[in-house]
């Protein structure tokens, strides 16, 4: 993915690369098998643009965390590629590198994972009519949980 710009501060940063590099970050979560094979509830990753407005959680801090720990949202993703209205939820890294979120839940929910690049924020996808909660964890094991 193309590196932020220069000068500015964060949040400048995160909306001028989602601009510019928001669909590519639909290759960065990767969906197991099992859950295509099935047809369960399932998760993606992709571009943000300026749609509804939609829940956002922040990674930030030091060690990094969740900003808030919950939230709720609503599934509407049809499958295919995940667009800027289908998607359920944000999640905005303002940390210096990327970070792995895996994501886990109830219900048939098929545990997913999937890597947010640095300063970038990335919209997550939820098969439409899932009713769960779940877990996007952190690698230092931080969770948000996500109520549908």
């Amino acid at each position: 993915m193309a590196g932020g710009t220069k000068g500015g501060d964060s949040l400048t940063r995160i909306h001028k690369v989602i601009a510019i590099c928001g669909s590519s970050a639909l290759l960065a979560l990767t969906l197991t098998p099992a859950a295509l094979a099935a047809g369960s509830a399932r998760a993606g990753l992709g571009g943000t643009g300026s749609r509804a407005a939609v829940p956002n959680a922040n990674i930030k801090g030091t060690p990094p965390h969740w900003t808030p720990t919950s939230l709720s949202a609503k599934a509407k993703w049809t499958g295919g590629t995940c667009t800027s209205a289908q998607v359920s939820f944000t999640v905005s890294n303002f940390e210096n590198k990327a970070e792995t979120i895996t994501l886990t839940g109830t219900n048939g929910f098929h545990k997913s994972s999937g890597s947010v690049p640095a300063k970038t924020k990335a919209g997550v996808c939820i098969t439409k009519g899932y009713a769960g909660t779940l877990k996007a964890t952190l690698n230092d094991g931080k969770k948000l949980t996500v109520h549908f």
